[in-house]
Formats: C-alpha cells, structure tokens, sequence
C-alpha cells in the first residue's frame, strides 16, 4: 500500500479493498457505499465465498477485507479461521459484515481476528466511521 504523510500519519493513498459476499447485489452495494465514505479506495475486488477470498488474498492481499458473515462453500468465520492461522488477520483488517445481531457473534468473530462488525443495513456514514477507524485514518472534515 502506498502511504501519503498527513499531519505525521501515514495514510494509504489508494486502498485495495475486497469485497465478500454471495450475493452479488450486495457485493455492488457495499462498493458503492465504499465509494460515498470519503474513503481513498483505488480497486474494489470481489468474492462470492470465503474459498474464492482465501484465492484472492493469497495472490494479491488487498489492504482491507469487508466480508459476509453466511456464505455457501466457506462462510466468513471459517474465512477468519483460516486467515487467523496464516497469519493474515495481523496485517489485513477484516470487517465482518451481517444482519444477524447480537454480541455473542461479534465477540466469536472479533476472538477470531475481525477488527470490526458493522450490522446490515448500515449507512455510507457509518461504515466510512467504522473502517477510518480501524485503518487508523482520522475523519474526513
């Protein structure tokens, strides 16, 4: 990732975001609210399941993973799982993503190495706020 000083903080200056989800609609919806976040995101790539994510981020790790929690093939724990052993959960954050709700399944996937959950549905705002905080970039103005 190619960083940009602002203030004494580095900041990415394109992010190379992946996008998991098995629903195709909302692989496009979250990329478009990626895309009114303010946020510096260069690529946006996609993957219908955890299998097809494990591809992706072995041959080209993306700076940031928002991820479906129930997926077909491999859900996004098992995702997680597989990523946490790697060693990937250290350097690329993972956001889970979910309509399911409760802080059992939070506290499961972030003991996981999920560096945030952000419930469905979620504004723009929300998820801008979310992911500025877990890339360490301050907030827009």
């Amino acid at each position: 990732m190619t960083t940009l000083a602002d203030e004494g903080v580095m900041h990415p200056a394109l992010l190379t975001v992946l996008v998991v989800d098995d629903s195709s609609v909302m692989r496009k919806m979250v990329a478009h609210a990626l895309s009114l976040t303010g946020l510096p995101v260069g690529e946006v790539r996609e993957a219908r399941d955890g299998h097809e994510a494990l591809l992706s981020i072995a041959s080209s790790p993306p700076d940031l993973v928002l991820c479906d929690v129930h997926m077909p093939t491999m859900d996004g724990k098992e995702l997680l799982e597989r990523l946490d052993v790697g060693g990937w959960t250290k350097s690329v954050p993972i956001v889970m993503i979910s309509s399911e709700r409760g802080s059992v399944t939070r506290e499961r996937l972030e003991a996981f190495g999920a560096r945030a959950y952000i419930e469905k549905p979620f504004y723009p705002e929300a998820l801008g706020r979310v992911l500025r905080s877990v890339l360490g970039l301050r907030e827009a103005p």
